[in-house]
């Protein structure tokens, strides 16, 4: 009963765990496009302010050659107008560049609280299961006195084997007894199907990287015992079993 527990806990530390490293990794990955925007946002203020330094350069050129004869004014205004939208759009830019540094800013500090938070849970966690094996106590042996047993003995009498316990045979000697272990989470190296027992019949096709736990195999099978449904971890609520050569062991 205590290996029962113990296994229970092991599983609900790791289905924990892995939910955490998911909410880590969303988080992280919208970190990171954020970034990518404030460096696409860079790069177009920098290419809108060599746009402007040639068209301050230009119309410069423009003013000097004025009191010329044949001077384009039409030119000389439509360039104005473009550097007049050049410093719209620049200042747009700049208000954007503003709020993208607010959100990264924001971001890091939640990703920054989240990951303390989750430490703290996996410590009080580990803490509360070392607690309860600790507390577990050990099942009292009843202590039997010699003057009962004198008199149980003395009442039986010997007697000849005659109706010997017929030995036990296999339904299917060739299937291989199932063995239980520590509970491990696998994930499959590719697109793989899903049995409804050793040797059955297919039910599922699951995908390829798809996490699961298991603390049953049987030969080349190993029966899913708890699996991730939107990152958290559940009880498999029915049989289901898959060939150890479509995972790897995490």
């Amino acid at each position: 009963m205590l290996q029962i527990k113990n296994i229970f806990y092991y599983l609900l530390l790791v289905g924990t765990l892995s939910a955490n490293d998911l909410m880590i990794d969303r988080m992280q990955s919208v970190v990171d496009e954020v970034i990518e925007l404030r460096a696409n946002y860079e790069k177009s203020v920098k290419s809108n302010q060599e746009c402007q330094k040639n068209l301050i350069k230009h119309s410069k050129d423009i003013k000097k050659i004025s009191s010329n004869e044949g001077f384009d004014y039409k030119e000389f205004e439509k360039n104005v107008k473009e550097l007049k939208a050049l410093k719209i759009k620049n200042k747009t830019l700049q208000d954007e560049n503003i709020k993208l540094s607010y959100q990264i800013d924001r971001l890091r500090q939640s990703n920054s609280k989240s990951k303390k938070l989750l430490v703290e849970k996996e410590k009080q966690l580990i803490e509360k299961i070392k607690i309860k094996v600790k507390t577990k106590q050990k099942p009292k042996t009843k202590i039997v006195k010699k003057k009962n047993i004198k008199k149980k003995t003395s009442k039986v009498k010997a007697c000849v084997d005659a109706n010997k316990f017929p030995k036990l045979k296999m339904k299917d000697e060739n299937k291989i007894i199932s063995s239980y272990a520590k509970a491990s989470a696998y994930r499959l190296n590719k697109s793989a199907k899903i049995y409804a027992d050793a040797n059955g019949k297919v039910i599922s096709t699951w995908e390829e990287k798809t996490s699961f736990t298991s603390y049953i195999s049987m030969g080349e099978w190993i029966k899913i015992t708890g699996h991730f449904v939107n990152g958290k971890w559940q009880r498999a609520k029915k049989e289901m079993w898959i060939k150890s050569a479509d995972v790897n062991k995490r």
